[in-house]
């Protein structure tokens, strides 16, 4: 299970560190070229699994976990298209031209051609390479843009970024193919099942003494939330009905991984001889209803929720070592990683070079050095200088650092986007520790603070206990919520301006049963039996304009793109002592600053323009669309008749 786990250090100091409680063994690599499952979770949160503790069920990955290397310190970036430039192209998305945003259906910004992809690298080792899914790199000539086009032998999945998970269609049109060939006919079939389907055809048909390379893009759990019915009725039980689908959507994930791995039990045993790596792209979006619980923010941000993301690999025959892999990764080292694992040296030349590192050597050795020291979690230039895209913030620059030697430290120069608050714990089970999470929270049974707080009034008035003065002051309520439990509403109260102290009101459902109170008196306490109240410590000033900490007023679970006031200030995180990103130390650390913030000076003076750093950049290309009415169907437009491949 994945929890937060407090260690002492030698100086007695806490160390917050997030662990899974994995045995390790160290284990003999294999002989052969290793058979390649790469999985990709859409939007998935750190929290929507149940090996990091959710509510939500994966039976079948936290068998995988409980057997395989979790990556503690996986980082990607924050949104779609910069992660799946990074996964294939083996940079940091700045050095590609993709960190800005994400891809419009039919817009003509694509990966560039001049840098390979992992395919391409697998290729080379002797592999034969196919993908399923989601490609969202940009397609907009058949020849040069398409994963056929990249190395991948065959492909079967949807171009752009998003669609209906029945009709599958995106924009009015279909968004379906069978290698550049429009699929028309597959309305009604749930997309996680679809694309389980076709991996397991590719691997029924596969030779398996060839090494084999399959990158299954899920869909799932990227909205719209969509479930087959069977699958939301096992979680009847989670009162909100976005979370409730979201947990239906990915337990089915989990259910058609099961399948496939299966599928490959079946061929002359190729599991024996597989790699199963999983990871999602980026952080999940709370606002539709992921969960990364308890790290802070999501997707679109550089937040820890959305850059640290849920990662780990699994052999089918014990060719890694098991446990759990402390070190930082990145989605751009899975090119050289894998390259090594088959026995080779990846082979690259493209300028600019490859941020790759293998990691191989360690995920085979417990005694093997981590070959990493820090990783970057963007530079987006956009709008820096001008306001090119003032609805497309997500942060500017980041590092992450973690050394033996130097500590673990984040730097973020900008504000880190929104969402910036901690949101979704989990639904069944709140066990969450208040002191860390909400600011010196307390917590008292059976007691209401005075104010609006009918319900707990109603409650202790049936118990004979309230006095009249109680009943009569109804001044010192801010707001009322619905919370999922005492801790939530104390989160509530710690992210709200000129809170103080809370009710929550046990036993009431489906109404506002959390009340955040401006004053609070102990003087003035009411027995009630259903109700918890307790009070936070002093609320952070409120920050000047140019301070990159967010308002502490203006904390949310939601989506804002807007550009923030600071685009540049510096904001410096001990994330071993301070995993949540509370207190920004930038000030009292002058000396990390500097030595970090030279490290991110490299990155920033090498990163090149965004290719879609333009309004006019960003908008659907009128002859895409035209492409599109035509074969009712998103399809590349440069030359649209173009027919590379398709599945036989």
């Amino acid at each position: 299970m994945y929890q937060l786990v407090v260690r002492e250090s030698s100086k007695a100091s806490k160390m917050w560190m997030w662990s899974v409680v994995l045995s390790g063994v160290a284990t003999a690599a294999v002989a052969t070229k290793p058979h390649v499952l790469m999985v990709c979770s859409d939007d998935l949160g750190f929290n929507d699994v149940g090996f990091h503790g959710s509510e939500i069920h994966t039976p079948f990955l936290d068998s995988l976990v409980s057997s395989g290397l979790h990556f503690d310190n996986y980082y990607g970036h924050a949104i779609c298209t910069p992660s799946r430039a990074a996964i294939m192209s083996g940079r940091y998305a700045s050095h590609t031209g993709m960190q800005h945003s994400f891809l419009l259906t039919g817009t003509d910004v694509n990966l560039p051609t001049k840098f390979k992809t992992v395919a391409n690298h697998m290729n080379e080792q002797g592999y034969s390479s196919h993908m399923v899914g989601k490609w969202h790199l940009g397609f907009e000539n058949a020849k040069l843009h398409t994963p056929l086009a990249r190395g991948f032998a065959t492909y079967y999945g949807y171009l752009s970024g998003g669609e209906d998970y029945y009709t599958h269609k995106a924009g009015g049109f279909f968004d379906l193919h069978n290698g550049t060939e429009p699929v028309l006919d597959e309305s009604g079939v749930y997309s996680t099942e679809l694309f389980a389907n076709e991996s397991i055809r590719i691997i029924q048909q596969h030779d398996s003494s060839i090494p084999f390379y399959l990158y299954l893009a899920f869909q799932s759990v990227h909205s719209p939330l969509q479930a087959p019915a069977n699958y939301i009725e096992q979680y009847a039980w989670i009162n909100n009905t976005a979370r409730r689908t979201l947990a239906a959507m990915t337990t089915c994930m989990d259910d058609n991984i099961e399948r496939i791995v299966g599928a490959l039990k079946a061929n002359d045993n190729m599991w024996n001889s597989t790699i199963l790596l999983f990871f999602a792209d980026n952080g999940g979006p709370p606002y539709v209803a992921n969960s990364n619980w308890p790290m802070r923010g999501g997707k679109w941000t550089m937040w820890e929720g959305g850059t640290h993301l849920t990662a780990f690999m699994h052999h089918g025959g014990g060719g890694i070592r098991t446990g759990n892999f402390t070190g930082l990764i990145h989605h751009c080292d899975w090119a050289a990683t894998l390259v090594a694992a088959a026995g080779g040296i990846m082979n690259d030349t493209a300028l600019p070079p490859p941020d790759s590192v293998s990691q191989w050597g360690a995920m085979q050795s417990v005694t093997a050095v981590y070959p990493r020291q820090h990783v970057l979690l963007n530079v987006d230039q956009t709008n820096q200088d001008v306001l090119n895209d003032p609805g497309g913030w997500s942060g500017y620059a980041g590092i992450v650092q973690l050394d033996a030697e130097d500590g673990h430290w984040k730097l973020v120069l900008g504000t880190p986007g929104v969402p910036n608050s901690w949101c979704w714990p989990n639904q069944d089970n709140i066990t969450a520790n208040v002191d860390l999470v909400s600011g010196n929270c307390s917590q008292e049974s059976g007691v209401s603070f005075p104010g609006g707080s009918l319900l707990c009034l109603r409650s202790a008035i049936l118990h004979g206990l309230v006095l009249i003065a109680s009943l009569l002051d109804k001044g010192h309520d801010i707001r009322s919520t619905m919370a999922a439990s005492a801790d939530v509403c104390c989160v509530d109260c710690f992210a709200q301006s000129g809170c103080v102290g809370y009710t929550f009101h046990s036993t009431a459902k489906n109404v506002n049963n959390c009340w955040l109170k401006n004053v609070v008196s102990n003087a003035d306490k009411s027995k009630c039996t259903d109700c918890i109240s307790g009070t936070t410590g002093p609320a952070p000033p409120a920050p000047n304009s140019s301070d990159p900490m967010p308002d502490p007023a203006t904390l949310t679970c939601s989506y804002s793109g807007k550009v923030p006031p600071s685009r540049d200030g510096t904001i410096l995180f001990n994330l071993a002592s301070d995993p949540l990103e509370k207190s920004n130390i930038a000030a009292m650390n002058p000396a990390v600053v500097a030595r970090l913030r030279q490290l991110l000076d490299v990155y920033i003076a090498s990163a090149v323009e965004p290719l879609n750093l333009t309004p006019l950049e960003r908008k659907t290309d009128p002859a895409a669309k035209a492409a599109a009415e035509a074969a009712n169907c998103w399809v590349p437009w440069s030359n649209a008749t173009v027919k590379l491949n398709s599945r036989p």
